[in-house]
């Protein structure tokens, strides 16, 4: 079984929550941008930075990813960002249409990965994980979290009922 650990979460400031949220499933690059340029405090600038010069989010030096890296810290700095003082497992919860799942959110072991204790649903374009690999790299941070299951477990969904009321 993989082991999970506690992290100090990063999320938006209560009162610019609003304007930092943005759903990005199936935006456009180009939604992505206008909505960059449209609102300083998109949460779109930690995934498609503005830089000068031309450079694309996958140059070779990095320079857009160590610009998100920038835009992040900048946010923390601004309170647009904000850390939490004590690690903690979180409850996160989905909904799409009449669906509605929750679950951890944790930290994992890639040495849980590696030795396959996370078993690897589906097969990653060798040029997506290169993208990945790339961001978190240069960026420092990972702002797209894996979804792991796990089978059932009613002591576990007794917890996150708990703690959701």
């Amino acid at each position: 079984m993989p082991s999970i650990i506690p992290f100090k979460g990063i999320h938006p400031n209560p009162q610019s929550a609003g304007k930092v949220a943005v759903y990005t499933e199936n935006m456009s690059l180009e939604e992505a941008r206008h909505e960059r340029d449209m609102n300083s405090m998109s949460f779109i600038h930690l995934l498609v930075p503005n830089i000068a010069f031309g450079l694309e989010v996958d140059d070779s030096q990095g320079q857009a990813f160590k610009q998100i890296q920038t835009t992040f810290r900048d946010f923390l700095a601004k309170g647009v960002l904000i850390e939490d003082s004590e690690p903690a497992f979180y409850i996160i919860e989905i909904k799409h249409g009449n669906l509605t799942q929750s679950g951890f959110w944790a930290l994992t072991s890639l040495d849980d990965y590696f030795d396959k204790r996370i078993k690897k649903p589906e097969s990653i374009r060798p040029e997506r994980e290169a993208l990945i690999l790339n961001y978190i790299t240069h960026a420092q941070l990972d702002s797209n979290p894996v979804l792991l299951t796990y089978p059932d477990n009613p002591v576990i969904d007794e917890i996150i009922r708990q703690h959701k009321s």
